[in-house]
């Protein structure tokens, strides 16, 4: 009943998300040509003479003759131009912009795909990705911008689903869809280390120094304080955590643990931080509903020591270390092992 439900509700987002795609787009299928939509054209033009180097010939730009072999994109795009030339017999303003929604659709499907994974509340994070005036405005244009967006989308939804279902299918998708990227923008190429480099055993090691790096704040031989002059949120949140005293600005900002809302698991170690610092209450309510702490939440659940405006927060921070700054190091650091043992073993090195 549940996976039936989850189906109905994915199948109404994707059509939603598709008719508001639409809605961007079919108002101004009849728009005239203009701006860079020219020189794509004249590549496309190109390309029913050399297709296999469409950008080589002379144009004038701003009144220089110049060539377009130093143009800042591949030729995909003059390839699907060319292509809808050679269909045509010619430039059709509708028919071109409405070849173009296949693109919007290709971007707002992938973003709906991450968004499932990531945030949750899909939709709203969709829409609100499909609402912003590059995507609006660029979309109704001849140029790359929205192809471009529309692959590396793409290629990012089809691997994370690849590495989540451990799929050769889908990771095979993803390297189909890697081309089209590489011959849309030159930059796509940094997919390969933001998907590829780091990797399972990095990513681990990385979390593992995260991990370290708290330990060695709370075990931390002096008193330490956090200075919050902001939003203080998951990670962020730990590492204030991790301080013997925090001071949050008053006006605004919020403390949160977001982990349950973007479906990643605290560690054991993140656990134990968290419940060395905070009540059984305030743990509990922080860490199973993801609330977001004003400030004067934050100091009734103490999970804050004291508030202060924008220019009071820092002044104030330091001066609390400054009045406990002369603890023997090496008695305090005894006390921390003792009272945070449980936590301290889990987080690593201690300081």
């Amino acid at each position: 009943m549940e996976t039936r439900r989850s189906r109905v509700t994915a199948f109404r987002d994707a059509a939603l998300v598709a008719a508001f795609v639409l809605f961007l787009r079919v108002p101004f299928l009849d728009q005239a040509i203009q701006g860079d939509d020219v020189n794509y054209l004249a590549a496309a033009q190109n390309a029913q003479v050399n297709p296999l180097h469409p950008l080589r010939f002379w144009f004038v730009f701003m009144g220089d003759r110049v060539t377009m072999r130093g143009h800042t994109h591949p030729p995909f795009n003059a390839w699907f131009l060319g292509g809808l030339l050679a269909l045509f017999g010619g430039i059709e303003e509708v028919r071109f912009h409405a070849a173009y929604i296949l693109f919007s659709l290709i971007a707002a499907f992938s973003a709906l795909s991450l968004a499932r994974r990531f945030t949750a509340h899909p939709l709203i994070a969709t829409i609100l990705l499909l609402s912003i005036p590059a995507f609006v405005v660029n979309g109704t244009s001849l140029e790359s911008d929205v192809p471009l967006f529309a692959f590396w989308l793409a290629v990012t939804a089809l691997f994370v689903k690849a590495v989540d279902k451990a799929s050769l299918g889908w990771l095979a998708a993803s390297m189909v869809a890697m081309p089209f990227a590489a011959m849309t923008a030159f930059q796509s190429v940094l997919l390969v280390p933001v998907l590829g480099g780091p990797g399972r055993d990095q990513a681990a090691h990385c979390i593992q120094k995260v991990h370290e790096l708290y330990g060695r704040m709370l075990g931390f031989p002096m008193i330490t304080v956090a200075a919050m002059n902001g939003h203080t949120f998951a990670a962020g949140a730990m590492l204030a955590l991790a301080h013997d005293f925090r001071v949050m600005r008053n006006d605004r900002g919020f403390f949160c643990l977001p982990e349950v809302d973007i479906q990643i698991p605290f560690t054991p170690p993140m656990t134990a931080l968290i419940q060395a610092r905070l009540s059984k209450r305030a743990a509990h309510e922080a860490m199973t509903t993801g609330k977001r702490f004003n400030a004067e939440e934050a100091l009734a659940r103490d999970i804050v020591h004291e508030l202060g405006s924008e220019q009071e927060v820092l002044k104030k921070a330091v001066a609390l270390a400054q009045t406990h700054a002369k603890k023997p190091r090496a008695t305090l650091a005894a006390i921390k092992r003792e009272a945070y043992r449980h936590a301290l073993d889990l987080l690593g090195p201690k300081a």
